[in-house]
């Protein structure tokens, strides 16, 4: 929620599960009257799309259309933007009729634009490139909040906030200042430096380390760990779309057995994963809250043996996604799987394979050829459109997966046990 002290009028958002907003109601009060009006709602794909603008006031005579035969144009802004996500322009539903060589007959149509922006480098709107302020995002599809420094110029990435002026958010970013192995970026830094070709993501989250096990017999064992902590959303309304508490022990047998074969390091130590499964309340804490709660929480870090910091968890739901295709998802610390998977088991350990390389984004891959060519947990399966025979199927993990997770996953000091 947003609210202007000065014009008595406030924003209230409402958000998915996933923290998407679906739509924004104004509340102003006027002397003694109060309206509430739906002023936005959120047109969805794969991504979003676009934004409506009903106008519907809430309270009394709401003003609505009653000749539901009709459609009235103009009333929805669609965005058009490039690889970062910037919104360089956007377009009604309305297209405008042109008559070349008046005849009264139309000879073609083009699309009324409703808003235009050109950016720096790091998000600051070009000085005489942009027209009408009107809709929300912009830069890297980030919400605007252009009541603080002027239109485009102060942004909403949801733990932080980005002057775009500056180049540099106006708070540190925990996971820099406590990785002390990235000490050639600033905590405040966007995108490392590198706005052209990159945007501003965390998700980093998994650790490493050998344990020795001192055995009764006087001898020992060396395995190299790789843990994580999962937070599973979990619901105890019987309708909702979340996991289940009953459902955390399929969900950590699945992914122990889809990791645990037997894989080694490169001093042949045996490759042992540990998931420890916990849950927490979606219906009290959203997916997206958590995510935000355990980045700002210093019991989900651990020290690594460079003196550094490391994330220990990350966000597991059950939920639909907007591609129908897509069996799972995973941005920053937050994985989703769609709960018509066909594979739920081989989703999660797709995923979790994502969160462990989100380490070194270079090698996550992103398009369907950089999965195939990983292979193993990363590899899609493919069905062919006309006859709907399999031509392409999953893999399990193999050793050149657990190898890329090594090289890139943070390690603590090692750990030395007795056998009890």
């Amino acid at each position: 929620m947003k609210e202007n002290l000065i014009n008595n009028t406030k924003e209230i958002y409402i958000r998915d599960a996933q923290g998407n907003v679906l739509a924004v109601y104004e509340q102003k009060l006027q002397g003694n009257t109060m309206s509430i009006k739906q002023a936005e709602t959120h047109i969805y794909g794969t991504q979003r799309l676009g934004i409506s603008y009903p106008s519907i006031e809430m309270i009394g005579n709401s003003g609505l259309h009653t000749d539901s035969t009709k459609y009235y144009y103009g009333h929805k802004d669609y965005e058009l933007t490039n690889h970062l996500g910037n919104v360089l322009a956007t377009v009604s539903d309305r297209k405008i009729p042109v008559d070349k060589d008046n005849d009264a007959i139309i000879d073609n149509y083009v699309a009324d634009i409703t808003s235009v922006s050109d950016y720096y480098p790091f998000g600051s709107p070009l000085y005489g490139r942009r027209w009408s302020a009107k809709y929300r995002y912009g830069f890297n599809d980030k919400e605007n909040i252009n009541e603080v420094y002027g239109i485009g110029n102060f942004q909403d990435y949801g733990a932080r906030m980005y002057d775009t002026r500056l180049a540099r958010f106006i708070s540190p970013d925990p996971i820099i200042v406590m990785q002390h192995k990235y000490q050639d970026l600033s905590p405040y830094q966007f995108a490392s430096n590198t706005p052209i070709q990159a945007i501003d993501l965390d998700g980093m989250e998994g650790f490493q380390y050998l344990e020795i096990m001192k055995m009764k017999n006087g001898t020992t064992v060396t395995k190299r760990i790789v843990e994580v902590d999962i937070y599973v959303a979990t619901s105890k309304n019987a309708n909702s779309i979340h996991y289940k508490s009953a459902d955390l022990s399929t969900i950590q047998s699945n992914l122990q057995s889809e990791y645990n074969k037997g894989f080694k390091d490169a001093a042949g130590n045996e490759v042992e994963f540990r998931f420890n499964v916990k849950e927490f309340d979606a219906d009290q804490v959203s997916p997206s809250d958590k995510v935000k709660q355990l980045r700002q929480d210093p019991n989900n870090w651990v020290k690594t043996k460079d003196n550094g910091m490391a994330p220990k968890g990350f966000v597991m739901e059950r939920g639909k996604l907007e591609n129908s295709v897509h069996q799972g998802k995973t941005i920053n610390a937050h994985t989703i799987i769609s709960a018509t998977a066909d594979d739920p088991s081989h989703t999660q350990a797709h995923e979790v394979g994502h969160i462990f390389l989100n380490y070194d984004m270079s090698i996550n891959p992103s398009k369907q050829e950089e999965h195939n060519k990983l292979g193993g947990i990363f590899k899609y399966k493919v069905i062919d459109g006309n006859t709907g025979k399999t031509i392409q199927s999953t893999e399990k993990v193999n050793q050149n997966n657990v190898n890329l997770m090594l090289k890139v996953l943070p390690e603590l000091s090692t750990k030395t046990i007795e056998e009890k």
